[in-house]
């Protein structure tokens, strides 16, 4: 019931709720939890050994990145910076519910990064020739969907160059 903002590919609009509904569907066709699947699938496959996609998982690991923020200020944002707490256990967790997962709850080590980056350079094949997906798939990842004009950019970003173009 959600209304549009603009017609269907006429504009970019940042949306996790499609990446909710296609995890969704991830779990109805394989009969896995989204975590499973991704995890048996993409992240091992692709020699990704500690990247995870659940919770409690990422909590387990002491060295990882911590939330932070500014919340003594006049407004969220501003203020002090303060790691939170992570635990699961304090006042106010920002955790989502786990059907959010899909729209960005992988953590990754550099390393496993590494590893993603090789897969998507290899179109993602693997270097024993089994493919964590196809050559066509890699191909659609990287097909610009919605092409956005460039106009000038902001002067500390500028640097001189003066073209237009689409991303």
């Amino acid at each position: 019931y959600l209304r549009p903002a603009t017609s269907f590919r006429s504009g970019y609009a940042y949306d996790n709720v499609l990446y909710i509904a296609a995890g969704q569907l991830i779990e109805e066709v394989s009969g896995q939890s989204w975590e499973d699947f991704v995890r048996d699938n993409i992240l091992r496959p692709a020699g990704m050994r500690t990247a995870t996609d659940n919770t409690a998982d990422r909590r387990r690991v002491a060295n990882r990145a911590w939330p932070h923020a500014r919340n003594d200020g006049p407004m969220h944002g501003m203020g002090t910076q303060v790691v939170l707490d992570d635990s699961g256990r304090a006042q106010y967790d920002p955790e989502l519910a786990a059907s959010s997962n899909p729209a960005g709850a992988i953590a990754a080590s550099a390393n496993d990064m590494g590893h993603w980056i090789a897969l998507q350079l290899a179109h993602g094949a693997l270097p024993n020739g089994q493919h964590v997906f196809s050559e066509a798939a890699s191909h659609e990842m990287w097909l610009p969907q919605v092409h956005i004009p460039i106009g000038g950019y902001p002067a500390p970003v500028d640097q001189g160059w003066h073209g237009t173009g689409t991303i």
